[in-house]
């Protein structure tokens, strides 16, 4: 499963790994998502046509990564940083 999601700040860190799952044919139009974080963070995304991580803004318009009937496994913890 891949990583689908990673914010990091200040001593902390999230991870998100899953299924990103393809939608079914009858959706023509692809749905848009965004995640809004307040502070100073780092959001990485994963890119389906890439399947890389990019930065992503806070607020920023990007496809749904989190799907009824799938498991996802979240990772929390600490960090040691040094800025972004």
């Amino acid at each position: 499963m891949p990583l689908l999601l990673e914010a990091q700040g200040a001593g902390w860190k999230v991870e998100v790994i899953g299924k990103l799952p393809d939608l079914p044919p009858f959706i023509t139009i692809m749905p848009q998502s965004f995640i809004v974080a307040s502070g100073q963070i780092s959001l990485l995304t994963l890119d389906k046509k890439s399947q890389k991580m990019i930065r992503t803004v806070s607020g920023q318009l990007i496809e749904p990564l989190f799907f009824e009937a799938v498991e996802y496994d979240i990772h929390l913890g600490g960090c040691r940083t040094q800025g972004f």
